[in-house]
């Protein structure tokens, strides 16, 4: 390894001796759990090539990895390159609103920026390094050209500098980061894969059934799409003995760029994943254009020592840039006494029916029926209706307008679906989109549903963003399906109050194959962390779209399952008639404080207990297809000093693949510290779930 001057040097220095001055209080105030500072080299190495290494105390998190974009002409931006400069390391924090887990999100961490020189071109670009010191650890980096060369490298596959009238775009063939790790036997990569056949859709729109395997078995994957895999990747340590046990590879702040995958790398000195963007996979598009200046997205290593921080850690909001960042003057934020600047008034969370899920034909949904959706969900204090597919065709045009003014009579909001092709047109600087959400706007209606993305190419990705602008400006919600995965943008658009990116219930309508168990006890921990998802949960009375889950189960994805704007799939009809409709009208979309219970196992079973004020909801979901009894679920949760009313829904009985008895029972003054031998039923054909709402009992009934 060759000196690379002051680059190298500075990053090790800036570990060792800043590590003293800034990290120590890292250490101090996470000593309880055993956090270490983590360590982060950047470095040319005997061949010219750019590398950098990820280490937590004495223990590689990730090997001497490849950094670098490759151009067209074949210019490698990773290799023969030297560093010539470095910033001083800035400390940086942050404090936010958000929606789900919690409610404030506080950002802090250490950036320094790299100025690397391309020796053949004579380009120089940035890499900017971030490494996070709170509970969202990880660390993140970019890529940055702000300048062009002056004699840009051209070969005989062209210049990698196209000029596009009066400005300029560079041609990117490639990503060259790679995520190179030490695989041990304790570790599983936990991934999704379609087993539908969708291999395109698997990709573009972030769906597929969560699996695990050895991380060995990524590369020789025969099916589907090989040794392509989506964001996110997880490896978890079984042993839970290193000591960030949970490592996930991500993407956040994905605005002008193609978004990324994985592919796996062989096994050996370069067993690990590379990064491969969009239009790679893509194929017919041979490289991505860039307009310069140009800024990537980051790639993100999300580092947790536990479920609880990986369930709670925000780092890719994190990385986005705020609203004031991006679209100044966009949001009108309003003051808080009690933190941040809360969200404007029209951005509220809460919960929708959706008629599309039920049996009726699209064109024969009525305003009717829309209105008796309507009246029965604002019974269950429900605060959204979606308008799916087909409320176009009603006539006269104007009755949409009657539908929105109903939903406010009952205090609820609608959102409209729109197909993404119908008002995708730059024509006259996407007049069709702006006329449509002008339109929207006339209706009453709280906001948009747009479906059919289905890619992560950087038209798409810039168009997406256009819609979130466009519909904020007219202060209108978003709600975005058949998209790519989440990477942030909830914090730069909060009126984006969820997105799909998910493999969800309306799969079971359309498919044969139907959703396991063990796919929702692994999305808590798998998808959730990078940001709410629309799964559309509560399937009761269609037994078979339920697939192999209890109803119990359904009801407990509302405690476990995070997304601001919960669209139900079940009639709200039929849910005031169950016996606990209540529960289901109790739960809400945000929470102010969220945790991870042991004995939570990813894909085996997720316990969650999320507080709203100061009522406690414990979500249990059972990812096997069996009865099983967990002898002890710890209730340290909840205040000690208080007494509670514990209200459960628990299946009964189960006999067979329909029969189902589920009850409701309230236990007064409830002060234990834990539950025992809980069972959850299967027999082997349904995965189980259990829902407990603890609220407090007024001191006056306390004895």
């Amino acid at each position: 390894m060759k000196d690379c001057s002051l680059a190298q040097l500075f990053w090790s220095c800036f570990v060792i001796a800043y590590a003293v001055a800034v990290n120590s209080t890292i250490v101090t105030s996470a000593a309880s759990d055993g956090a270490l500072p983590l360590q982060v080299n950047v470095f040319v190495d005997d061949s010219g090539a750019l590398k950098y290494a990820v280490l937590a105390g004495d223990h590689q998190i990730i090997n001497p990895s490849s950094l670098g974009l490759l151009l067209a002409g074949d210019a490698n931006l990773g290799e023969d390159v030297e560093i010539v400069a470095e910033t001083d390391p800035k400390e940086v924090q942050k404090t936010y609103r958000k929606m789900g887990t919690h409610p404030v999100a506080h950002s802090h961490y250490v950036e320094v920026t790299y100025t690397v020189h391309h020796i053949p071109s004579g380009l120089r670009y940035y890499i900017d390094f971030r490494r996070f010191l709170d509970e969202s650890t990880g660390i993140a980096f970019r890529y940055r050209i702000q300048q062009t060369p002056k004699e840009p490298l051209s070969t005989t596959t062209g210049p990698f500098l196209m000029k596009e009238g009066m400005s300029e775009s560079m041609i990117i063939k490639a990503d060259m980061s790679e995520f190179l790790v030490n695989f041990t036997e304790a570790d599983r990569a936990w991934y999704f894969e379609r087993a539908d056949g969708m291999l395109y859709d698997e990709m573009m729109t972030s769906t597929g059934e969560w699996r695990k395997t050895g991380p060995q078995n990524l590369r020789t994957r025969q099916r589907g799409n090989k040794n392509r895999y989506g964001l996110p990747l997880l490896i978890e340590d079984s042993t839970w003995s290193v000591p960030y046990p949970y490592r996930m590879i991500a993407e956040a702040a994905l605005f002008d760029s193609d978004g990324f995958h994985l592919v796996a790398l062989p096994d050996g000195d370069r067993a690990g994943f590379r990064a491969e963007f969009a239009h790679s996979y893509w194929r017919r598009i041979p490289s991505l254009r860039m307009r310069m200046p140009l800024t990537t997205s980051w790639r993100v290593i999300l580092l947790a020592k536990n479920l609880n921080h990986l369930i709670n850690s925000d780092l890719i909001t994190h990385l986005s840039p705020s609203p004031e960042e991006r679209n100044p003057g966009l949001f009108n934020f309003k003051n808080a006494t009690d933190g941040p600047p809360d969200f404007p008034d029209y951005i509220k969370p809460g919960r929708s029916v959706w008629n599309w899920y039920m049996d009726r034909e699209v064109s024969r949904i009525t305003a009717e029926e829309e209105m008796e959706y309507i009246e029965a969900a604002d019974k269950m204090g429900f605060e959204y209706a979606t308008i799916d597919n087909g409320w176009q065709r009603w006539k006269p045009r104007s009755t949409i307008n009657r539908v929105a003014a109903f939903a406010r009579q009952n205090g609820m909001g609608i959102l409209v679906w729109k197909y993404r092709k119908a008002i995708d047109d730059a024509r006259n600087d996407y007049e069709s989109l702006r006329t449509f959400l002008d339109y929207v706007k006339e209706t009453g209606a709280a906001g948009v549903k747009f479906d059919f993305f289905v890619s992560e190419l950087r038209e798409t990705v810039e168009f997406e963003e256009l819609v979130m602008r466009e519909a904020a400006k007219r202060e209108l919600l978003v709600n975005l399906h058949g998209v790519q995965k989440p990477t942030g943008e909830t914090r730069t658009y909060p009126n984006q109050i969820t997105r799909e990116a998910i493999l969800g219930m309306e799969i079971n309508k359309i498919s044969p194959n139907k959703i396991p168990p063990w796919h929702s006890a692994a999305l808590t921990f798998t998808r959730f962390p990078l940001g709410p998802a629309d799964y559309t949960p509560v399937v009761i009375q269609n037994s078979t779209r339920r697939g192999p889950t209890t109803q119990v189960h359904q009801v407990a994805l509302l405690v476990t399952f995070t997304s601001p704007l919960q669209t139900i799939a079940e009639s709200p009809t039929f849910l005031l008639r169950q016996k606990y409709n209540d529960i289901v009208r109790d739960i809400p979309t945000v929470w102010d404080e969220t945790r991870a219970v042991p004995p939570s196992v990813i894909g085996s079973l997720t316990v969650l207990a999320r507080r709203k004020d100061d009522t406690w909801f414990l979500g249990i979901v059972s990812g096997r297809m069996e009865t099983r009894t967990i002898r002890s679920i710890p209730l340290g949760f909840l205040d000690r000093s208080k007494s509670y009313t514990a209200t459960f829904l628990f299946t009964k009985t189960l006999r067979g693949e329909t029969e189902e008895d589920v009850a409701v029972n309230k236990v007064a003054r409830f002060r234990y510290k834990r539950l025992t031998n809980v069972r959850l039923w299967g027999e082997r054909t349904k995965g189980d779930g259990l829902v407990t709402i603890f609220k407090p009992t007024d001191a006056r009934d306390i004895s």
